[in-house]
């Protein structure tokens, strides 16, 4: 499995508290912010990890110079000059490493979630197009899906609470080729939200087509996408899991 990281965005929250640090790299409890989001996929190596990245922050901050002094110098780096037009035009400049049969999951960077999707992914069915990692939220910041009664995907809707169910901000897709033909239908068609092109929306179009998708519900999502919500998981992370051990050592 290939795993797409677009690290490409402006990070205008935190630039607006002054934080001129790439997003990707700012620290939350003493690790960057990418290292704790790649930390909810221990099973994928790093060889597997495609980073998409600005030029700039590698000229002026050294991004990807510290990137693979953190995972090594296997993972794939993809340079864009500019900031595209969305999330899924960034992860398309990856092209020419997920236009296959072999499964992709495309993955935001300031999200950690606790999942069993490995499992999930080593079980699926055939017929089984894509799972969209979840969890039961209401605030319309996120990207939500909505399921009929047996359990398969039947819309996808950016910014608009249609179900209880919150986009985690991780898409699986059984194969990437599926993942490029619908993101050029999306675009082909205009089909922007807020006039950006995401990845979410993709999947609206696999749905058309006839194509079955599911959703894995997450045991735990943090959140790190803004300040407010990296000062959150540094007072509460560690004190959760802290409990969680203690739990664990009095059964």
């Amino acid at each position: 499995m290939k795993v797409v990281l677009p690290i490409a965005g402006r990070g205008s929250r935190f630039l607006k508290e002054g934080i001129t640090t790439p997003k990707p790299l700012i620290p939350v409890l003493g690790k960057p912010m990418v290292q704790r989001a790649i930390e909810s996929v221990p099973w994928v190596p790093h060889s597997d990890f495609i980073f998409i990245a600005r030029r700039d922050h590698e000229e002026k901050h050294g991004l990807v110079t510290k990137l693979k002094k953190l995972l090594g110098d296997k993972i794939t780096v993809i340079y864009t000059p500019e900031v595209t037009e969305g999330a899924a035009c960034t992860v398309l400049l990856a092209k020419d490493y997920i236009n296959s049969d072999e499964d992709i999951l495309i993955m935001d960077t300031d999200h950690y979630f606790v999942s069993d999707l490995q499992k999930q992914t080593k079980r699926r069915p055939k017929n089984l197009k894509g799972l969209i990692l979840v969890f039961e939220d209401d605030d319309p910041k996120w990207s939500f899906t909505k399921i009929n009664k047996k359990g398969w995907v039947v819309e996808i809707a950016e910014k608009k609470p249609i179900s209880k169910y919150a986009n985690v901000g991780a898409y699986y897709f059984s194969h990437g080729h599926d993942f490029v033909w619908a993101a050029h239908r999306m675009i082909k068609k205009g089909l922007k939200v807020n006039n950006e092109y995401y990845v979410a929306p993709v999947y609206n179009q696999m749905i058309e087509r006839g194509d079955r998708l599911g959703i894995s519900v997450v045991s735990q999502m943090w959140e790190m996408g803004t300040p407010a919500d990296v000062k959150y998981f540094e007072e509460n992370f560690r004190r959760q899991h802290v409990q969680k051990s203690r739990k664990r050592a009095l059964v």
